[in-house]
């Protein structure tokens, strides 16, 4: 009896540890378009923007797969493209959400130590 509830308490930890495992897989590299839709939900981009925002932050991703060593350098070439292409308005609510985003990662960095 108490080994079959051994085991169902490991395979139930087991479960949990998988399931969470995927969670965490799936919010990773949620990839341009979706860089794009929490922008338009704040601040209502037009199609033309959201087009050469989806290039931009396309083109941004395929830099960073090739060379992670320049990505202070690609990071400061997609905001100037971004301005670029937002109003002042628009591109404030962008950088808003930069920060924002920069805090939640600092937060998980935090949280695993």
């Amino acid at each position: 009896m108490k080994k079959n509830l051994i085991i169902m308490a490991l395979f139930t930890i087991l479960f949990i540890s998988f399931g969470n495992a995927q969670e965490r897989k799936g919010r990773r590299g949620n990839g341009p378009e979706k860089a794009v839709e929490a922008l338009d939900e704040k601040a209502d981009l037009t199609d033309s923007e959201k087009t050469e925002l989806t290039a931009i932050f396309t083109d941004f991703q395929e830099k960073m797969k090739e060379d992670r060593e320049n990505r202070r350098g690609y990071t400061k070439e997609r905001d100037e493209a971004v301005a670029k292409v937002l109003s002042p308005e628009k591109n404030a609510i962008y950088q808003e959400m930069l920060k924002e985003q920069k805090a939640r990662m600092r937060s998980r960095v935090k949280n695993r130590q």
